[in-house]
């Protein structure tokens, strides 16, 4: 059944109200005791609170998924525009959340599949730890009920979110073997480097613009486009960290030398998301990122539908069986 509702409480992430509903016309579906919706990229930040909240539950941290770093993604870059995000609501509970963009296969049938954007290196979706199975098979439903199989992107495997993946029938298309094997890192210590962290909104946004000129060092000795050449990239940057920075969910760690600074890391959660180094210092790159353990990068892979669940009794119809079936069932009721 589909209703359009009043969004819960919520409040915009910069310059939005606080205690002040947010009526909305966006349609909701319900599915197994869900209320399930798509948002458009400009539609995000009235649920930030709820977001922030999804994220402390989740089975499997996604940072890039939060939404500090996909709402900034979706308003500053020209990617954004295709952004569908597909939220599942409890109530005024929101208890699941994944990217996702509509796009044409083969046969023309159309599919809900990941966002994905260079600077965002991952999209897996976040599911309420406590309702995980449920949550899935709601979102599995609702877009078999639309005719667009739903494809979910980049669980980390041997993670219980790909347990729960596969206990559902979907089955990945890349394997971990794909990505190179990560060097073993020998960090030599170096008695004139000094390290610091900037953890606080005002600290996060003055580091943010150490590490954009770091970048531009680094960018033309490898003669690639510096963020800041790219007024969205930058922008996404600037936003997404400051954003992180008030959810406490981000931090920005800097390597000097001699008073200088040579490297940094951005980091949200316990990932790094970008680096820069002036060239030569790689080495000193390398001794800031193993002060902390750091979660290894993430395996881009595509989950979908196992072949052998397509054809099993009772499954839904989709795509071009599903209107041969529709064509033929008016016929044989004239009959």
């Amino acid at each position: 059944m589909m209703f359009a509702s009043a969004s819960p409480l919520g409040q915009a992430s910069r310059g939005g109200t606080r205690g002040r509903p947010e009526t909305s016309a966006i349609p909701r579906v319900e599915v197994g005791g869900f209320g399930i919706e798509l948002r458009g990229p400009l539609d995000l930040d009235a649920i930030a609170a709820p977001w922030a909240a999804l994220a402390r539950r989740a089975l499997v941290p996604s940072p890039f998924a939060e939404h500090a770093l996909l709402a900034a993604a979706a308003r500053h870059l020209p990617e954004g525009r295709r952004l569908q995000t597909l939220l599942v609501w409890s109530g005024a509970r929101l208890v699941g959340v994944a990217p996702v963009t509509a796009a044409r296969g083969p046969l023309g049938a159309k599919r809900l599949v990941p966002w994905r954007v260079d600077l965002l290196p991952a999209a897996t979706p976040l599911l309420d730890a406590e309702a995980a199975g449920s949550v899935l098979d709601a979102m599995l439903r609702y877009a078999r009920g639309r005719g667009t199989p739903l494809v979910l992107a980049d669980a980390p495997l041997g993670s219980a979110l790909a347990h729960l993946l596969r206990g559902a029938g979907l089955s990945p298309n890349a394997l971990a073997q794909a990505r190179d094997a990560e060097p073993e890192r020998t960090v030599v210590p170096f008695a004139d480097l000094s390290f610091e962290n900037a953890r606080t909104a005002t600290e996060v946004r003055d580091a943010v613009e150490v590490f954009l000129a770091l970048d531009v060092e680094a960018a033309a000795a490898q003669r690639r486009l510096a963020l800041v050449q790219d007024p969205g990239h930058a922008n996404l940057v600037r936003t997404a960290t400051r954003r992180a920075a008030r959810e406490r969910t981000c931090r920005v760690a800097i390597t000097r030398r001699d008073g200088a600074a040579v490297a940094a890391a951005i980091l949200v959660r316990d990932h790094a998301w970008l680096t820069a180094a002036v060239p030569g210092e790689a080495s000193a790159l390398a001794a800031l990122l193993a002060r902390r353990p750091i979660a290894p990068p993430p395996v881009r892979n595509d989950w979908t539908l196992a072949p052998s669940a397509l054809g099993r009794p009772g499954a839904p119809a989709r795509g071009l069986l599903a209107a041969a079936r529709r064509l033929i069932a008016p016929m044989a009721r004239a009959t």
